[in-house]
This record gives C-alpha cells, sequence and structure tokens, in this order.
C-alpha cells in the first residue's frame, strides 16, 4: 500500500472484438478504476459504453466486473451486462456505490457475426465520492475556531501533535490525495 489513498479515479479503453473461427472470444479491459478512501464512502460511478461497429450484422455482450471492498470484506459483483446490437448507442450509467475501495473491469464476449478488424467498443470508468471526506476535518477545524480554539487538555495535546482536535485519540481522519501526490 502507498500513501495515496486514491489510485485511480478512471479511464478509457477500447475493446476490440477479436474473434478467431470455432473460438469463443472472451476479451478483458485493464484495470480501469481503482479507488480507495481509507473509510467507507459513497462513490458515484459512471459507465460509459460507445459501440464503435462498422458491420450492422456485429452483436456482442459486455459485462462490468465491480469488486467492493469494505474492511476485510472483499466481494465481486457483475454490475451490468449490456448486449450491443443494431442500432449501435451509446449508453451511461450512474451507480452509488457504498464501499471503502471500488475496482472496475470491462469483458466482452458472445461476439456474434463477422468481425471487421477494428470494430470493438469504447468503455468508460470514472468515479468520485459524492463529499470529500477531507471537508469533515475542514468543518470540525472551522467550528473550534469560531469556539475561540479553546479545546480540552488532552485535545489540546492531540492538536499539537498534528491530530485533528475534534478526534477520539488513536483516530484520524486522513487526508485525500490524487495520483502523484496533488492535493
Amino acid at each position: 500500500m502507498t500513501d495515496f489513498d486514491t489510485f485511480r479515479w478512471g479511464d478509457a479503453q477500447t475493446i476490440f472484438a477479436v474473434k478467431a473461427t470455432g473460438e469463443t472470444t472472451f476479451v478483458n479491459s485493464s484495470q480501469m478504476l481503482n479507488a480507495r478512501w481509507q473509510r467507507p464512502c459513497v462513490w458515484r460511478l459512471m459507465i460509459a459504453y460507445n459501440p464503435q461497429v462498422q458491420q450492422s450484422a456485429l452483436t456482442f455482450t459486455v459485462s462490468t466486473l465491480l469488486k467492493v471492498g469494505i474492511g476485510q470484506a472483499i466481494e465481486d459483483i457483475l454490475l451490468a451486462n449490456v448486449a450491443v446490437a443494431t442500432p449501435f448507442a451509446p449508453t451511461t450509467l450512474f451507480f452509488d456505490i457504498p464501499a471503502e475501495t471500488i475496482i472496475v473491469q470491462f469483458s466482452l464476449f458472445n461476439v456474434g457475426g463477422a468481425v471487421p478488424v477494428n470494430d470493438g467498443i469504447r468503455v468508460v470508468a470514472m468515479a468520485a465520492p459524492h463529499a470529500e471526506p477531507g471537508a469533515v476535518v475542514q468543518m470540525r477545524d472551522a467550528l473550534g475556531a469560531q469556539a475561540g480554539g479553546i479545546l480540552p487538555p488532552d485535545q489540546r495535546e492531540l492538536s499539537e501533535r498534528g491530530i485533528s482536535p475534534w478526534m477520539p485519540p488513536g483516530f484520524e481522519d486522513g487526508e485525500l490525495r490524487y495520483r502523484h501526490g496533488r492535493r
């Protein structure tokens, strides 16, 4: 585990529908999203599918696979199956996911019809917390400042050590960080 709380907010990738004669096609995307916060929050997840198909007889299915974790509990969930067929239209879905960690990957399978070389689907997965968890600490600090900054003795000691004075001892709210250390 690194010191970054959020690893990857989202990405986009084109999955090509490649089919060898007599074989079952099953093509996976890379890991499109890996978002984590040190305590559970509600993530707003956007999933988008944009078929890039020239052959009208081509059909296939795209599955959205979600790995959700809270504490030591981790579960794989089939979030959505989207059947792609004529007429080819982009689709966007939104989900609210309560979790500490969410990971998204796509799978393309069940390909039918002739497959031109560049046909496939553009998939997008993006997530953000409904509210920035760091905002809770900022609100608590502002309330403390409005009260004249008067803290009980045990809270004053915690504050001097750089721990948020509005948390019980041993509990730290953390800091939301973006990739590459930006805040």
